[in-house]
């Protein structure tokens, strides 16, 4: 399967098909900061793209996102799973101790309620 590139033609077809709401700000930004090149949530500049595995913060039904450090921090600590479409290994660690860092509090939080 091809990943969409976040904010590109074929991601806004999916997109406004699932999450129109979502897709309408993402356009919005897109037209403020006159980039295409911005965080999908806050408009800063971006740090990746991402997959979206396990949506939290983001619409269900979006494939892709692009996100800031500061959006990406918030994701992770909300439990969102993602993964990076490609980029720096700066980011794929990050994200690989963020999963074990959530994987860790969940296995803590069903292991310890059955005690």
């Amino acid at each position: 399967m091809q990943e969409l590139q976040p904010h590109g033609a074929q991601w806004f077809a999916v997109v406004l098909r699932t999450a129109p709401a979502f897709a309408q700000a993402v356009r919005f930004t897109i037209q403020c900061e006159r980039s295409s090149r911005v965080c999908s949530i806050c408009g800063e500049p971006p740090v990746g793209d991402f997959r979206v595995i396990e949506p939290v913060v983001t619409p269900r039904g979006v494939p892709t996102i692009r996100l800031c450090d500061c959006c990406l921090t918030a994701s992770d600590n909300m439990g969102e799973m993602l993964v990076p479409v490609r980029g720096p290994d700066s980011v794929t660690r990050r994200i690989a101790r963020a999963g074990q860092a959530t994987f860790g509090a969940l296995w803590k939080r069903i292991y310890l309620a059955r005690r």
